[in-house]
């Protein structure tokens, strides 16, 4: 894999078609927003980091602040387990908010809970650490492109695909500097080459499911 290009690089080639982009004083910006949709469309492999183990405590719900529970670069939960020391794995299921319960168990949900900065585990653990504790991953929040790190920054995807960054920076100047009434086209064409570089990444091969090997009958 091989990363070397900056967003200033990206903003150079398009500037010598569309001037008003280098001189608009918007160009950082359109490409950090150019980012973002690249970033958030597909789980990319730069994209998803490994979440610190986070220690069970017996009946507590919510894991946060001021512990580490949340990394500091956090966006989303992507997949969460729990796991204890004989290897145990309980897969937790990742809702988007939840309610504290008044019961104890096991959990089976997780969420994150932006206003406390915290997972929340439902119902709240009847286990404790350190034989119980929750691993996974977690989608990052990429690094701001500001008017200080355009030119030093390197883009996280591949060099192969700076086309794909150049037409998402093309619809922008288009759309946001020309009024361009063709800018939904670019759009378009943005968004399908940003899907072509994820199956050429194999985000959409989908899950591997192992079949057995003769057909399953129902009956005896």
């Amino acid at each position: 894999m091989s990363t070397t290009l900056t967003p200033g690089d990206a903003v150079r080639i398009v500037a010598t078609r569309y001037p008003k982009l280098d001189a608009s004083g918007v160009a950082a910006r359109f490409c950090d927003e150019v980012q973002a949709m690249i970033w958030h469309r597909w789980p990319w492999r730069q994209s998803i980091a490994e979440l610190p183990p986070v220690a069970m405590l017996l009946e507590e719900p919510d894991y946060g602040p001021p512990t580490l529970a949340v990394p500091n670069d956090f966006y989303g939960l992507y997949r969460a387990n729990l796991r204890n020391s004989s290897q145990q794995v309980v897969p937790l299921v990742v809702v988007p908010e939840l309610a504290i319960s008044t019961g104890t168990g096991i959990p089976s949900s997780v969420a994150y809970q932006p206003e406390k900065r915290s997972f929340r585990f439902h119902p709240r653990p009847s286990i404790t650490s350190p034989e119980w504790w929750m691993e996974g991953s977690y989608k990052k929040t990429p690094t701001k492109i500001t008017n200080t790190n355009l030119n030093s920054y390197i883009l996280p995807f591949d060099d192969l695909y700076f086309e794909v960054y150049r037409r998402g920076l093309i619809w922008k100047v288009k759309d946001e500097i020309l009024g361009d009434p063709g800018a939904k086209e670019d759009l378009a064409l943005f968004l399908m080459l940003i899907d072509k570089m994820a199956v050429a990444e194999g985000l959409q091969a989908g899950v591997v499911v192992v079949a057995p090997a003769e057909g399953l009958e129902l009956g005896g």
